[in-house]
């Protein structure tokens, strides 16, 4: 089972055979795509994020340094470093990111009950304003709460939608940052 949702980016546009001068702007421009990533991700989490868990554990990882951007991940929940020296992953490691990327599928057993129902009743006093333990509410909670275990629940994507926008842009200062130094060569 997938533990994170996130994407790397590497490939021949990180691998060719740089100075150290060269090598410490591509840095530069990994920790700049990272940044971004981890904004665009949190733009897209934020909204449906009702404790703030998801939005605070989207970071990104270099071979040689991370940052989460100010979130409040825990340890536990760092996405792992890419192997190669110019990469970088982006996203999340909490439990249900790759839920929320993609869908959580019908619950065929309690594993993590506890849990589930605990974000849930965060997410119903948030969303409707009201408390699912209150004897008034506990019905329309625990059908809504069947509802959705026993229903494929569409995710809604901040992985995918990143990685489309992110490579763009890294090409983009990638030509910057390559025409930048030709012309200061001259």
């Amino acid at each position: 089972m997938a533990s994170s949702a996130k994407w790397k980016l590497s490939g021949e546009i990180t691998k060719s055979d740089f100075s150290s001068a060269i090598g410490i702007g591509i840095q530069a421009l990994l920790n700049d795509v990272g940044a971004k990533s981890v904004a665009n991700m949190r733009s897209l989490t934020a909204p449906h994020d009702t404790t703030g868990e998801l939005t605070d554990s989207v970071m990104y990882v270099t071979k040689s340094g991370k940052s989460n951007m100010g979130g409040r991940a825990k340890e536990s929940k760092e996405v792992d470093a890419p192997t190669d020296k110019y990469a970088v992953r982006a996203g999340s490691a909490a439990e249900h990111a790759i839920y929320r990327e993609t869908e959580s599928g019908i619950h065929l057993t309690d594993d993590g009950s506890d849990l589930f129902i605990s974000r849930m009743k965060d997410w119903y006093r948030f969303r409707f304003h009201a408390d699912p333990d209150d004897p008034e509410n506990s019905y329309s909670f625990y059908r809504l709460l069947s509802t959705i275990r026993n229903t494929k629940t569409a995710g809604v994507p901040f992985v995918k939608p990143t990685k489309d926008m992110i490579i763009p842009y890294a090409v983009a200062q990638f030509k910057q940052a390559i025409n930048t130094a030709l012309k200061a060569r001259k």
